[in-house]
């Protein structure tokens, strides 16, 4: 159970750095301010072509949310 721990952490450390940082289009960072306005520590990524993925702390908790480029939300 330690190993899975150990794992996972490992995986979302070192998975996060190897992640394409891009340019966000505006309406994109407007939609998610307006969905999660306490949001902090937000990191932007482009895991496919014209979607976009936020990491993010809220309320204590690490979350994400994808938006397409027309700022429609996907997951």
């Amino acid at each position: 159970m330690i190993t899975g721990i150990l794992l996972a952490v490992l995986a979302y450390y070192f998975g996060k750095k190897f992640k394409r940082k891009v340019k966000v289009p505006e309406k994109v960072k407007e939609t998610f301010s307006k969905m999660h306005p306490s949001a902090s520590d937000v990191s932007w990524y482009s895991p496919k072509s014209n979607q976009f993925e936020a990491y993010f702390d809220e309320a204590g908790c690490k979350k994400s949310a994808w938006y397409d480029e027309s700022a429609a939300r996907i997951f």
